[in-house]
């Protein structure tokens, strides 16, 4: 058609077939598809394009870098939770902007009209649970845990609700450096784990490497081993009698018990107790030879392990309480002190019996232990007697008496004294006589007389009266005849 003064002078006329048509085609772009991937179970990674020559118009594009979703989407056949392997990403306009360009969708590679989306494996760090391993007991490799963790993203090691049931373990392996009693206590020991497989899971060891800044996670610590007193050896302690001899040597000779110790270690070498001792509430260094314990009394013992014994700990605090009782001892006031049944001193009318002379000869002890009297223990010095016999003229004590005596013992550190008391019997004294006799046809007689006359009285002491004694007052004679008269 004319328009405006297109024939202001009306000279043309149009044909009848002047409309033409105008086409306007679409605009041909060449998009890129990026492959992309991701791990089992994460979501889907976003899909991209590579920006190339070819692009859409800036009245088309959206902002940000996802620019070419007003003119065509991607899309993937995998979704989330696909297993591994090879799925493929598709370019498709859209119904709208879309609709003015004709696009070729091609890989990286140029060779397909579809790029790939890979699902991988999901990488798992594998490590070991830290437990702990008693000194001198075999590790079983049955005993270990393991410990998985993702390596690449967030989320749990296992997807959805897997467990590693999923995992191979088939050929898995276990390497550390250790021997039962050749690993000591406090050491921490790793564990290399390898051959693990799953379908869908990988395995990284490579941070599986041991290291003591570790918390525990990556193999399992040594611990000691924990030992416990024999009742043997706590019975050894019980029914102790002082008998002068070392009784911790006796106690200990056979050293000193204790259950739990690793196959082939002893007491006295890997194992070694201390022991500290007091005495009836004060500290006793004991020593065998110069300090020994063999006194009556109490003793503590606190049994402890010594520093070479590192490997193990006793199971409680042993503070053992032990008595040495006193040994029974009889003093007693005997005036023969043999085996017999006592028996009276026996004295003399008259003669000195001082309180030393009781105490030295006649008492009799009956309990010490070999080699140990009155004397080595000082008993003897602490004795005293008291009686009532008297030997000086006043108020002497006459024949035929029985004086009790009283023995006091005092205490003793080793002995449980009993004091058995005793008696004096005095005994009349003898004395010698003599008579002016004559000696007749062989015969001595000691008064003689003539016949029918009176008989010739000469007695005359000898010996045996006491000093201070009177023949007058102490002896009356009297005579009869007893013979015949010739």
């Amino acid at each position: 058609t004319f328009e405006g003064t297109d024939n202001v002078k009306g000279n043309y006329v149009l044909p009848s077939n002047a409309t033409r048509s105008y086409a306007i085609e679409k605009y041909a772009i060449k998009v890129t598809i990026l492959s992309a991937s991701s791990e089992y179970g994460d979501p889907i990674a976003q899909l991209k394009v590579k920006e190339g020559a070819e692009t859409v118009f800036e009245c088309d594009r959206v902002g940000g870098e996802f620019w070419w979703t007003n003119v065509f989407t991607l899309s993937t056949n995998a979704v989330q939770g696909s297993v591994v392997g090879n799925y493929t990403i598709e370019g498709t306009a859209t119904s709208g902007a879309g609709a003015n360009y004709a696009i070729t969708f091609t890989n990286e590679a140029g060779n397909s009209t579809v790029a790939q989306y890979r699902v991988e494996k999901r990488m798992l760090i594998v490590s070991v649970d830290g437990f702990e391993v008693v000194y001198g007991e075999s590790v079983d490799n049955g005993s270990i845990k393991l410990l998985y963790a993702r390596k690449n993203g967030d989320g749990t090691a296992f997807y959805n609700d897997e467990t590693d049931s999923v995992v191979n373990k088939s050929g898995i392996g276990f390497a550390y450096d250790y021997t039962a009693c050749q690993t000591n206590a406090g050491t921490r020991v790793g564990v290399t784990v390898s051959g693990l497989s799953a379908d869908n899971y990988a395995f990284d060891y490579t941070d599986n490497e041991y290291a003591t800044s570790d918390a525990a996670d990556g193999g399992f610590t040594v611990i000691k081993r924990t030992v416990s007193v024999e009742n043997s050896f706590i019975e050894r302690l019980t029914g102790l009698t002082y008998n002068a001899k070392d009784r911790w040597s006796e106690i200990t000779k056979d050293d000193l018990g204790a259950f739990g110790l690793a196959d082939g270690e002893s007491i006295g070498d890997q194992l070694r107790f201390v022991y500290a001792f007091t005495y009836n509430g004060k500290e006793f260094l004991y020593n065998a030879a110069s300090n020994p314990i063999k006194n009556a009394g109490t003793y503590v013992v606190k049994v402890t392990l010594s520093a070479e014994s590192s490997n193990y700990v006793l199971d409680k605090a042993y503070e053992l309480t032990f008595e040495i009782a006193k040994k029974a001892l009889t003093v007693t006031v005997d005036g023969i002190k043999t085996d017999e049944p006592q028996q009276d001193i026996s004295i003399v009318y008259g003669n000195a019996l001082t309180n030393d002379t009781i105490i030295d000869d006649y008492l009799r002890y009956d309990g010490f232990v070999p080699g140990e009297d009155e004397l080595s223990t000082g008993i003897r010095s602490g004795i005293t007697v008291s009686h009532d016999y008297v030997s000086a003229k006043e108020g002497r004590t006459d024949a035929g008496s029985r004086l009790a005596v009283t023995l006091t013992v005092p205490s003793a550190i080793n002995y449980e004294i009993t004091p058995v008391d005793g008696y004096i019997s005095v005994q009349k004294r003898l004395i010698q006589l003599s008579a002016d006799g004559k000696q007749y046809c062989g015969y001595y007689n000691g008064a003689y007389g003539t016949y029918g006359g009176e008989i010739n009285r000469m007695i005359a002491l000898v010996s045996g009266l006491m000093d201070d004694d009177k023949l007058a007052e102490e002896i009356s004679f009297s005579y009869h005849y007893a013979g015949t008269a010739n």
